[in-house]
């Protein structure tokens, strides 16, 4: 051991560290330009396999006890068949990722929006195919 002394930072949560950054950029606006330039950074930097992993987990999450609890008779809805219940639940799970596809796109970073792409494709597909009416999930909106 060298005897270096651990730093509260090094033992803050991620939480812990969120807010001292907060307040770090709240007592020094100036920081605001670098630290949105780094956040652009890490944005970019996202890996096709990270959020297939994500997507995969997410989609994963959705068990067939999930459906099962969702589907038949539910009160206020009437009778749910297993496979709308399914789609609803699937297409809640990805939901997050396509929020995180437009924003990207938003912020002009076409490279990295590509890399979340797979899964906003999925859902707009899936819409397309089981509904007549306007999707709030569709490209073009």
């Amino acid at each position: 051991m060298t005897g270096r002394k651990t730093t509260a930072w090094e033992i803050a949560s991620d939480a812990e560290q969120v807010v001292v950054l907060w307040r770090l950029l709240d007592r020094h606006p100036e920081l605001r330009a670098e630290a949105d330039q780094l956040v652009l950074t890490v944005l970019e930097a996202v890996e096709r396999s990270d959020v297939a992993d994500d997507v995969s987990t997410a989609l994963e999450s959705v068990s067939t006890a999930v459906v099962g609890a969702h589907s038949g008779r539910q009160r206020g809805r009437g009778y749910v068949e297993a496979s709308d219940a399914a789609w609803e639940l699937l297409a809640a799970a990805v939901d997050p990722f396509v929020v995180r596809l437009r924003q990207l796109v938003d912020l002009g970073l076409r490279d990295a929006a590509t890399r979340w792409a797979p899964a906003s494709s999925w859902v707009c597909l899936r819409r397309a195919a089981t509904t007549d009416a306007p999707s709030t999930l569709s490209p073009t909106s």
